[in-house]
C-alpha cells in the first residue's frame, strides 16, 4: 500500500532465524514495523487483534501528529476533533496492558476523555460516521449512558455505520447476559429485567438464542443453588456454544 512494503516470512527457514534474532521475535505470529533506516517502529505479538484497532495502532506510530507527545499537546491545547480523541484514547487503552500488571487508571482516563467528548457533541454530531469509535470501542454494557443513546437512536445513524451499530448493540447484550450467566456480577432483578426487556424489544432472541440462558439466570437469582444445578444439568445442552464454554470455565474457577 502507500505506507508499507508488506512481507510474510518464515522465521525458521532461510534468512528467518537471523531476522528473528535481530528483531527479537519470540512468538508467532509477530508483527514488526520497520522504517527505511531499519528502526523498529512497532512490535506486536499474537494474531487476535481487532483489525481496525490494529491499523489505528500502526497509524499512531507512523504519523508524527499522533505521537504520544503530540497527542497530549494537541489535547491539552484544546483540540477536540474525532480523529484526535479516537487516537489519544486508543493510545491510553493500549497502555493499560503494556506491563505485566494492567494499569486500569489508563482505562479510566480513556473512558472519561471519550465521555467528555461525547457530552460536548450535538445530537447530529453524535450520529456521524466519524464518531463510530465512541460506540464500538468505549461502551461495555447496554446500560451505559452512551450505549443507551446508541440504542435509542439506532435508526438515525448514518447509513454507512448502521450495520456496525446494530452489531455493537447485539454484542453488548450478549456480553451482559454472559456476565449474569457466569455470575460475574451480582444478580440485580431490576437491572436484569431491563436487560431482558431490551433483548426482547430489539428482537435479539432469534431462534431462542437467549431462552435457556434466561431460565438459568432467573433460577440462579432466586438463590436456590440446588435447584439451579438441577436446571443447569437439564438445560446445558440447549445453550449456545459461547455460553457453554463461559459457564464451564467460570464455574471451574
Amino acid at each position: 500500500n502507500t505506507h508499507f512494503v508488506n512481507l510474510k516470512l518464515d522465521m525458521e527457514k532461510g534468512e528467518g532465524p537471523e531476522l528473528a534474532k535481530r528483531y527479537k521475535v519470540k512468538a508467532y505470529p509477530t508483527f514488526v514495523a520497520i522504517d527505511p533506516d531499519e528502526k523498529v517502529l512497532m512490535t506486536k505479538e499474537g494474531g487476535n487483534f481487532d483489525g481496525a484497532k490494529f491499523v489505528e495502532s500502526i497509524e499512531r506510530l507512523i504519523d508524527p501528529e499522533k505521537s504520544p507527545e503530540r497527542l497530549q499537546q494537541r489535547y491539552e491545547g484544546g483540540e477536540r476533533s474525532a480523529d484526535l480523541v479516537s487516537a489519544y484514547a486508543g493510545m491510553k487503552m493500549e497502555q493499560v496492558y503494556q506491563n505485566r500488571r494492567p494499569d486500569m487508571s489508563k482505562k479510566d482516563e480513556a473512558f472519561k476523555m471519550v465521555r467528555d467528548y461525547f457530552d460536548g457533541l450535538k445530537d447530529q454530531e453524535k450520529l456521524k460516521e466519524e464518531n463510530l469509535f465512541v460506540y464500538t470501542s468505549f461502551t461495555e454494557s447496554p446500560m451505559d449512558a452512551i450505549a443507551q443513546y446508541m440504542i435509542a437512536n439506532r435508526n438515525k445513524f448514518a447509513p454507512a455505520v448502521k450495520d456496525k451499530i446494530s452489531e455493537q448493540i447485539a454484542t453488548l447484550y450478549r456480553m451482559e447476559i454472559q456476565k449474569y450467566i457466569t455470575a460475574q456480577v451480582p444478580f440485580d432483578q431490576l437491572q436484569y429485567d431491563a436487560v431482558k426487556k431490551g433483548i426482547m424489544d430489539l428482537g435479539l432472541n432469534k431462534d431462542n438464542y437467549y431462552t435457556e440462558a434466561f431460565r438459568l439466570i432467573e433460577c440462579y437469582g432466586k438463590g436456590d443453588l440446588s435447584a439451579f444445578m438441577t436446571l443447569f444439568e437439564k438445560e446445558y445442552d440447549g445453550l449456545n456454544d459461547d455460553y457453554k464454554a463461559s459457564m464451564m470455565y467460570n464455574y471451574a474457577q
